[in-house]
């Protein structure tokens, strides 16, 4: 699949407007698998990274919305394997230490993402504005 990566913004939203009024119980790990895929295909790719794969799993708040979420990532790539080097952290200390012309503050998790991107040789498809460019 493509050389660009989905961030947490992107399937958070997509799971958000697939499943916009429903509660957790009325969400199946199978439907959750489902709405994984069809991003998958509107994106043309399933490739994420790892604090991409954390920061998703922090969002639910109960147990069936843990399995769901899992079920729901499980379709994805992890293209870092979880590896993250020690020169990632070293981009995401220069990416974090750079000022936007707007002054908002930067996030660790987004400055990492870039890092790992960056070794990786990525593009990066986000809905956040603030993220962090090379």
């Amino acid at each position: 699949m493509a050389r660009r990566v989905l961030d947490t913004n992107i399937l958070i939203n997509h799971w958000r407007r697939t499943f916009k009024g429903k509660v957790s119980r009325q969400i199946s790990e199978q439907q959750a698998t489902e709405c994984a895929r069809r991003l998958i295909r509107e994106e043309r790719t399933n490739a994420i990274l790892s604090p991409i794969y954390v920061e998703y799993l922090c969002g639910p708040q109960n147990k069936r919305e843990v399995r769901n979420a899992r079920a729901y990532l499980e379709e994805f790539h992890v293209l870092d394997e979880g590896r993250v080097l020690p020169q990632d952290w070293a981009e995401s200390v220069r990416l974090a230490g750079r000022i936007s012309r707007d002054g908002i503050p930067r996030q660790m998790g987004d400055c990492l993402i870039r890092a790992i991107c960056i070794r990786l040789n990525l593009d990066v498809n986000t809905a956040d504005n603030q993220f962090p460019r090379r």
